[in-house]
């Protein structure tokens, strides 16, 4: 399968490095390098930690086993800068499958309204770009009666 993954994917992805991992914690520059790519590709340290939390069910990064540190190393693809920079660089997949992560857990949070509400929220964008003949028709007030007729 090719990335990005979605979230299952990741977690499956992750869980089968953890099983072949050979219990070596990486080198502190390395696991900073790690939290430093995690920290951007999910927009921020605490986004990091909901993240750390819904794959191996830690609340910091502390708490990792060096199987974890293992499987993060190999996920965030951290590598050294060819420029000579101090700065590290990281798969260009990260953000996306971060995002993905952090959209599920945002998504799973939510109540039952909240998800109808998101829901024809985005039917709504994608009739408007795709420009929809069913949206053409109607001025914007009207756009909930439209979403009620076809039943969302």
């Amino acid at each position: 399968m090719q990335r990005p993954y979605d979230v299952e994917t990741v977690q499956k992805a992750l869980e089968q490095r953890i099983s072949r991992s050979n219990s070596v914690l990486p080198p502190k520059g390395i696991c900073g390098a790690i939290i430093d790519s995690l920290n951007k590709a999910c927009g921020g340290k605490g986004n990091r930690y909901t993240v750390l939390f819904h794959l191996f069910d830690v609340t910091t990064s502390k708490e990792l086993t060096p199987e974890q540190w293992g499987a993060l190393l190999e996920w965030v693809g951290v590598y050294k800068n060819d420029d000579g920079s101090p700065a590290w660089g990281y798969s260009e997949f990260l953000d996306a499958e971060c995002k993905a992560i952090l959209d599920s857990v945002r998504y799973n949070a939510m109540s039952e309204e909240e998800k109808l509400a998101e829901m024809k929220s985005r039917v709504l964008a994608r009739a408007t770009k795709y420009k929809s003949p069913m949206f053409q028709e109607s001025p914007p007030e009207s756009t909930e009666d439209k979403l009620e007729e076809i039943g969302y």
